[in-house]
């Protein structure tokens, strides 16, 4: 299907196809229009080509029109403004553009006027989808690695786009994204409303690193595959027709009074990391135990047990190994395999102290994972009933400064990551107090803001940040519980994408109560694709709040329902 919308290059990247076609010749429609609207940016754009004209050819001369669109729901009304722009093949087109962010959900009405003489008009009627994340399900590879993407409670899916961050193992540089063809992607709606494409990644990546004679040569980092949605315009046409009938004057066209194509999609990616085999089978350096991408997520200090975490997708076989404190042993079940993003608690009865490792041995005897009971993170308050990593599978230690606070030891080394928890035993982790939480994101082409609500006493420090590596890094805010919001801007550590994804929440302050150094991610959270005009946030406000898209933005107050929206 793919290969299939590049025909429809106009409506992509509002660029002619490479052969000069007349699609409006015996018509008495005055334009042609191309493009589509999405509601994730704020800059829409639409080519708009005179009868008459051939695609491929110098359009300047045309006169210009009058381009006006309207959302019925809202009644919102935008003016668009004309530009002549060069395409990649050299030709001259009209190209209109508006600063304007369409509703999601809303029916938009496009209107193009002659400007003089019988002042035809062309129009065209476009719903816009919801805004929707992607993910990727959990399911079982086949020999090509296929993964599996998908997203809910939209009209239609398109396919997508997939990419790969890999670093050069034998040069300095630093990561770089490298794209990743796929050709012939066929979404399903396996459900209504529920849209899965197919990934084959090993057979597609191997093939591509073959291609750039980068085999055995660069290390995989991250995976990303963005799915395009769109609206059901954008639908059964594309996959039934054949391309020849694709270029034919009005065989796909949905423009009244004249020709062309005006859909409403947006792109809405998700990331992921395939386990080591996953990532060895498609050509990638890799050097580690296979056991490395589990975790020791989380250890009762009360019963004994340990929960093990799958950071990647796909299954990693235990048998063999051996869970460890001190001088105690628990040797890990033959034929024990943990699926892919997956928790298992084992009972292993050991005796855990503040203070303690509990390790994960493999069957050398070689320690791959491990969790430290660190007293640093735990302080002189009442012995927490779990410990472990919040979010699940993360650690980075840090030192705490060398403030002059009676009762508190500098230079305490404390990780970023772990500490006392609420027991979770099977289930994502959560820490044992909320301290504050990320109440509202709000992102728009590159700026944005992100939203904390906070329930700490003292006044305290707060890094809001969009990755794992930038925890330690970025601007600091100061807050205190008399200001019930707190806001942070986008800056370079903090960026918040039109397609969505993550936020972490550092806090660091000094409980005197504990006797310790708070310095820890206190709140994690995953946003989806971004509407302009619109905002994600917690209904009500904090912790006791349920996620919702489609709020109205309200920075620094309470948060607020939208009159119309998703």
């Amino acid at each position: 299907m793919l290969r299939r919308v590049c025909l429809l290059l106009p409506l992509i990247a509002l660029a002619a196809c490479s052969e000069e076609v007349d699609p409006t010749l015996g018509t008495d429609g005055p334009f042609s229009l191309y493009g589509y609207l999405d509601p994730t940016t704020s800059r829409q754009a639409l080519r708009v080509v005179p009868i008459g004209f051939v695609l491929g050819t110098d359009t300047t001369t045309a006169p210009p029109a009058s381009v006006t669109s309207s959302e019925q729901e809202t009644g919102r009304r935008v003016a668009w403004r004309d530009s002549a722009i060069t395409f990649r093949d050299g030709s001259v087109g009209h190209v209109y553009v508006a600063d304007y962010a369409p509703t999601p959900g809303a029916t938009v009405e496009i209107e193009i006027t002659e400007p003089d003489g019988a002042r035809r008009v062309t129009t065209v009627e476009v719903e816009i989808p919801p805004v929707r994340p992607s993910r990727v399900e959990n399911s079982p590879l086949d020999a090509l690695g296929t993964y599996r993407v998908a997203v809910d409670d939209v009209p239609n899916l398109q396919g997508g786009t997939l990419r790969v961050l890999a670093s050069d193992v034998f040069g300095a540089a630093l990561p770089e994204w490298i794209d990743i063809p796929l050709f012939d992607l066929e979404p399903v709606e396996a459900s209504p409303g529920h849209w899965v494409v197919r990934i084959p990644f090993i057979a597609a990546a191997r093939e591509e690193l073959l291609r750039r004679d980068l085999l055995g040569r660069f290390r995989l980092e991250e995976v990303e595959f963005t799915a395009f949605v769109t609206n059901d315009m954008w639908g059964d046409p594309l996959s039934q027709l054949p391309d020849d009938a694709l270029v034919e004057p009005g065989t796909f066209s949905n423009v009244g009074n004249g020709f062309g194509f005006v859909g409403a999609g947006y792109g809405a990616p998700v990331r992921w990391m395939p386990s080591l085999s996953v990532r060895s089978l498609a050509g990638f350096v890799v050097d580690g135990d296979p056991a490395a991408s589990v975790a020791v997520n989380e250890v009762s200090l009360e019963e004994g047990w340990v929960e093990l975490y799958n950071t990647a997708l796909d299954p990693v076989p235990l048998t063999g190994y051996t869970l460890t404190v001190g001088d105690q042993r628990y040797p890990i079940p033959d034929d024990f395999v943990i699926d892919g993003n997956a928790f298992t608690v084992l009972p292993a009865g050991l005796i855990v102290e503040v203070g303690d490792n509990v390790g994960l041995l493999n069957p050398d005897g070689v320690e791959v994972r491990s969790l430290l009971i660190a007293a640093g993170n735990v302080g002189t308050g009442p012995r927490p009933g779990a410990y472990g990593s919040y979010p699940d599978g993360e650690s980075e230690t840090v030192r705490t400064p060398a403030d002059d606070v009676p009762g508190l030891p500098d230079n305490t080394t404390v990780d970023l990551f772990q500490g006392p928890l609420a027991p979770t035993p099977g289930g994502p982790n959560r820490p044992d107090r909320h301290l504050a939480v990320i109440n509202e994101v709000h992102g728009a082409d590159g700026s944005g803001w992100a939203e904390l609500y906070t329930t700490i006493g003292p006044q305290y420090r707060y890094r809001i940040v969009s990755s794992v590596d930038a925890v330690t890094s970025g601007p600091e805010g100061t807050a205190s519980s008399q200001d019930d919001f707190a806001v942070a801007d986008v800056s370079s550590a903090l960026t918040i994408s039109p397609g969505g994804g993550d936020l972490f929440l550092v806090v660091r302050y000094i409980d005197l109560e504990r006797e310790i150094y708070v310095h820890r991610v206190v709140d994690v959270r995953r946003y989806g694709p971004q509407a302009v005009d619109r905002s994600s946030g917690l209904l009500p406000d904090g912790d006791r709040g349920t996620w919702a898209d489609g709020l109205l933005p309200t920075r620094g107050s309470p948060n607020a329902a939208a009159r119309f929206g998703l």
